[in-house]
Order: C-alpha cells, then sequence, then structure tokens
C-alpha cells in the first residue's frame, strides 16, 4: 500500500484564518448591547399596549351607550337633573345643568352601568341636557320641572364618560353627540 503524504500551505491567507478572541468579545457584547435596548424598552411597549387597549375598551363601552340613547325616542331620554356635580359659572356663566360643566368625577352625579374586563372596573356615566342653537353658540336650557315640555327646543345633547384605573391613575373617555325631535 501507498501512503499518502498531506503537506500545509507554507503561508494561510487572511480568509482561512480562524476567529480571533477579540473579534468574538467584540460580537458578545454588541450582541449584549442591542439585546439591552430591546429589553429595557419592552416594558414601556406592553404599558402602551395596555393603556392603548384599555382606551379602546373604554371607548366602545362609550359608544355602545351613546348609539343606545340615540336609537330611543327623543321623548324618552331623560333630562340630567341639576345637582352639585355641575360647575355653577354664575351670573352669565354656563347654567347649572349644561352637561359642558359636568362633573363626572362627583360621586353624586349617578353610574350608569359598570363593566368589568381583564380585572379593570370601567364606570360609565350618562348626562342628558336641553339645548338649541343660538347664533353660533348652543344655549343650555334648564327645566325647573323635568317634564316641563315648554322650554324644549328639540335637542337633546348627550355625553357620556367612561372612567377606570391604570394602576394609581385614573383615566377617562368622553364622548358627546346630539339628538333631535
Amino acid at each position: 500500500m501507498r501512503e499518502q503524504q498531506f503537506t500545509l500551505p507554507a503561508v494561510v491567507s487572511l480568509n482561512e484564518r480562524g476567529t480571533t478572541l477579540l473579534e468574538v468579545l467584540l460580537a458578545v457584547v454588541l450582541i449584549t448591547v442591542v439585546l439591552s435596548i430591546i429589553l429595557m424598552n419592552f416594558p414601556r411597549a406592553a404599558k402602551t399596549i395596555t393603556h392603548n387597549r384599555q382606551r379602546w375598551i373604554a371607548n366602545n363601552f362609550a359608544a355602545s351607550r351613546m348609539q343606545e340613547l340615540k336609537a330611543q325616542p327623543y321623548a324618552v331620554l331623560p333630562i340630567t337633573d341639576s345637582g352639585s356635580y355641575f360647575l355653577n359659572a354664575g351670573p352669565g356663566g354656563l347654567l347649572p345643568c349644561d352637561c359642558k360643566t359636568a362633573k363626572f368625577d362627583n360621586a353624586a352625579l349617578p353610574e350608569d352601568a359598570q363593566m368589568v374586563e381583564d380585572g379593570v372596573t370601567y364606570t360609565r356615566k350618562v348626562c342628558i341636557g336641553l339645548v338649541e342653537r343660538s347664533g353660533s353658540a348652543w344655549k343650555t336650557h334648564c327645566p325647573a320641572d323635568p317634564l316641563d315640555s315648554s322650554i324644549d327646543k328639540g335637542l337633546k345633547n348627550i355625553r357620556v364618560q367612561v372612567s377606570w384605573k391604570a394602576g394609581p391613575e385614573t383615566m377617562s373617555t368622553e364622548m358627546e353627540g346630539m339628538v333631535s325631535r
């Protein structure tokens, strides 16, 4: 039998040499930095996604009530009674039954409904008031008697607010619409 003889090349070209320790360390550092940046931003992105989902749920909860109210006959939509939950601007200011001034965080304004989704409680409140167009502005009417139809000009303003707790913060979203006779 014949023996084969292997010979090593005398010069190793740059393309054929192995990876040096320095190159391995630089690659590890680069990968570590990139992963650290991604992992540091992940909690912020997750929190943003959670808040956006909660806002989406709250908006749908408000919109569903708005649509229910708009589908009802005009005459059966109850006017929100005057109470301590309205800001009273005094003479020449906004009336104490203007839904634009309603303090939805006031416990005196009754809740319309609550919904629990993924452990978060969403509270919905509704304010309905009589309005009319007066030039370029809207004028609010406060009936002394809610059944008094003499000041009803055929328009009702509806404001729906949904609030919920997101950690230590109380978040809210509002929706407003009009119905006519």
